[in-house]
């Protein structure tokens, strides 16, 4: 009879003793994969952020004037600059549109200025802050082309006010100008502007291209320029040069562009390192559990292994067949295990950063192959410790002294 055929013999001569095993190694494993598929998440989440991080300086007039156009030109020519954006607005009126009002502002404006719009017109659209640190979001459409004309992306609160989807058209005006606009996309999301007015909100934000915003605005008043780099290491030189080309650098706010992600990744930093300490107690938790579990049940089994020892069978044939046993007790408790663990972490981890628009809204992906399979090879290092530590006192007895305790 081999050795596998001892093993299973053995698990059927105890069906309840063994169910409860198994459910106790269900139980643990669970914990153990649930706590540690979490980790495997934040990490691959941090990893999509660091390498979405844009890195470049952010200029901004203190005084809210407009930005020196010599002087935006200098900076744009730096050759470490890779690209660059620069941003503008103004407010216009809607025709036949009303805008959307915040009930909880607590301020009553007259009429005429409640019924404004920002307009807000960019180089670049996709490189705007609000779309690189996913405060805005893409709801439908696409964004305005770079070099299109009167195409606009509008807040999904404000086509919904006014029955508005992509392909449609409708028109604003600023004093005695009118252009009519046509419905590219809708986004969604919230800015970080301090909303005073009813304008300054996301849901009455039309974002379009330069060209477009200077049709309504002639010299639109530049109050914001993107200059990006390739890594950290330019990033921190540039800031420097960007000092020295600026006459009155003290006039501007200067700030890197990669800072606004810098809270993101401490955050995920902090959960990871509580994950951390969390893995470490329920390891050192489950293996003490465990082990008074199987003491017990190799106790309870002192006299089969006496005689099995008295007969001729190695020590070490014994300690594989308890191997083998708990193996093919802990192969449903590690795939039930493994898919639920899997499941309820993406659901919490997800739940968990909700509350951050940035963060919250990248997808957490699956647990790939290779995880599973290095999880997997965890819960059987894991159980097979316990499995040594309560065989090691027994493996240093001889067969006469093992049936003599038994009398």
């Amino acid at each position: 009879m081999n050795i596998f055929t001892k093993a299973w013999l053995s698990i059927k001569r105890r069906p309840k003793k063994n169910l409860l095993l198994s459910l106790i190694i269900s139980i643990t494993l669970l914990l153990l994969f649930f706590i540690s598929s979490i980790k495997f998440n934040l990490d691959s989440l941090k990893k999509s952020i660091e390498k979405t991080v844009p890195f470049g300086i952010n200029i901004k007039n203190k005084n809210h004037e407009n930005l020196n156009e010599k002087d935006i030109q200098k900076l744009i020519n730096l050759k470490e600059i890779t690209k660059s954006n620069y941003q503008a607005s103004a407010l216009v009126s809607p025709i036949n549109q009303k805008t959307v009002t915040d009930s909880t502002s607590g301020l009553t404006l007259d009429q005429k200025q409640e019924e404004k719009l920002t307009f807000l017109g960019a180089k670049s659209i996709n490189l705007l802050n609000e779309f690189t640190s996913n405060l805005y979001k893409l709801d439908s459409g696409s964004l305005p082309n770079d070099s299109s004309k009167r195409e606009v992306l509008i807040h999904k609160e404000f086509a919904t006010k006014n029955n508005l989807k992509s392909g449609d058209y409708f028109e604003i005006k600023k004093d005695h100008k009118k252009i009519r606009v046509k419905v590219v996309g809708i986004f969604t999301g919230q800015n970080e502007k301090p909303k005073i007015l009813d304008s300054d909100m996301a849901e009455n934000q039309i974002i379009t291209t330069f060209k477009t915003l200077k049709e309504l605005e002639a010299n639109p008043n530049l109050e914001n320029l993107d200059l990006f780099s390739e890594n950290k290491q330019v990033e921190e030189e540039l800031e420097d040069k960007v000092k020295k080309l600026l006459p009155r650098y003290e006039d501007y706010e200067i700030s890197k562009i990669s800072n606004s992600y810098q809270g993101f990744l401490a955050n995920i930093k902090s959960l990871q390192q509580i994950i951390l300490s969390s893995i470490v107690l329920t390891s050192l938790a489950s293996i003490t559990v465990l082990t008074l579990v199987l003491v017990f049940h190799i106790r309870n089994r002192i006299h089969e292994i006496g005689i099995l020892l008295s007969i001729g069978i190695t020590k070490t044939q014994i300690f594989c067949q308890f191997i083998i046993e708990l193996l093919i007790l802990s192969f449903i408790p590690i795939v039930v295990s493994l898919i639920f663990s899997s499941y309820f972490s993406k659901v919490i981890t997800t739940q968990v950063l909700a509350n951050n628009e940035a963060i919250g809204s990248i997808k957490i992906a699956s647990l790939d192959a290779p995880t599973i399979i290095l999880l997997s090879l965890i819960g059987l290092g894991f159980l097979l410790i316990p499995l040594f530590i309560s065989l090691l006192p027994i493996m240093f007895k001889s067969p006469r002294k093992i049936l003599t305790n038994l009398n």
